[in-house]
């Protein structure tokens, strides 16, 4: 995702919430990866691997929640959003998507 042009070094706030949005973005990615998931071939592993699933979309949730509350503080900082964000909600858009098929495509043909 590209990064609203805000400068950081005047808000820490914005600072430490494009880390925090990177840090759970690498988080998501590892907790998305299906190949990390047990085999859903017992009862035990089914819930475990369903467990997993719904960190990661819950972890990817967090991920958007930051992109929003950026936003908000440069909305609130400048009054106006930067002037690039229709190509930030496009871009983002398409990292959801991303995500979505992510998540849905390590379901395919197994169970949980």
């Amino acid at each position: 995702m590209s990064k609203p042009k805000i400068d950081r070094q005047a808000n820490p706030i914005v600072e430490r919430l494009v880390e925090l949005q990177g840090e759970l973005l690498e988080v998501f990615m590892e907790e998305a990866d299906p190949k990390k998931w047990p085999k859903g071939d017992t009862p035990e592993g089914r819930g475990d691997r369903a467990w997993l699933k719904k960190n990661a979309l819950l972890t990817g949730g967090l991920v958007l929640k930051m992109s929003e509350l950026r936003f908000l503080q440069a909305a609130e900082e400048g009054g106006k959003l930067p002037d690039d964000i229709q190509g930030m909600v496009e871009e983002a858009e398409r990292d959801a998507r991303r995500l979505l098929k992510l998540v849905a495509g390590g379901n395919r043909g197994a169970q949980g």
